[in-house]
């Protein structure tokens, strides 16, 4: 993948001085399609994790996307092609990811309208996933992504079915507690109770180890759960 053609810093202060479409419009005039599309894929998660401007990101991954799918459609290479519609996954699933009420990311509370986006993200990436012929771990990942943003639109069988896609065959994987855990996760959220002894002897067990997997995976379903339960209450009132 080509280097970026633009900094955040300048991506910003084009969009302060002339308005962010303005901005979107500069950075698609710049350089070669693929040169275009690795500017898109360095600025947004950039504009997540050290800006905290979830609407930057929405702006950034949309317009990447939509760049790369009529770019890949419009080349007659192949390989670029494959490169622009990959890039086009990556985007689809930050998309996803950065929107999920789930994370309870400090500078980041996704909106009704912003966690629908991210659902339709996460619904790409797993199309692309398989279109492009993904490893088994990286069309996992796309149903993760998936079934996570089906538990935050109330969809919880739909959620199941992805999130048992999700985990790994051998429960002898690092990461296989982890996603079983979010099967439990949807399973409680489906039916209140149902797998909850499961759920508890589960985070449990991952304390318990106290490896570095273990507390990432610990910390991740516990912040999942409280996350999920507050942005699904919100729906509520």
């Amino acid at each position: 993948m080509a280097d970026s053609l633009m900094t955040y810093e300048t991506f910003q202060q084009l969009a302060g001085e002339q308005g962010l479409f303005a901005a979107l419009e500069h950075l698609q005039s710049q350089g070669t399609p693929l040169e275009i599309a690795a500017t898109f894929d360095a600025l947004n998660p950039e504009a997540y994790w050290k800006q905290k401007d979830l609407a930057a990101v929405i702006a950034l991954t949309t317009a990447g996307i939509q760049f790369c799918l009529h770019q890949a459609r419009a080349t007659t290479d192949p390989l670029e092609a494959d490169s622009l519609r990959s890039t086009a996954k990556g985007l689809a699933y930050n998309l996803g990811s950065f929107t999920w009420p789930g994370w309870e990311e400090p500078g980041i509370t996704p909106s009704p309208t912003e966690v629908k986006l991210g659902l339709a993200g996460a619904q790409l990436n797993l199309q692309l996933a398989y279109e492009l012929q993904k490893p088994p771990e990286r069309i996992r990942g796309a149903h993760w992504l998936l079934g996570a943003q089906l538990l935050a639109a109330g969809n919880f069988p739909q959620a199941l079915d992805h999130l048992q896609k999700s985990v790994p065959p051998d429960p002898s994987d690092p990461s296989y507690r982890m996603f079983h855990g979010y099967v439990l996760l949807a399973q409680n959220l489906q039916s209140p109770g149902t797998a909850e002894t499961e759920w508890n002897d589960l985070l449990k067990s991952l304390e318990a180890q106290a490896t570095e997997e273990s507390k990432s995976a610990y910390e991740q379903l516990t912040t999942a759960w409280r996350g999920l339960h507050r942005y699904l209450d919100s729906q509520k009132t």
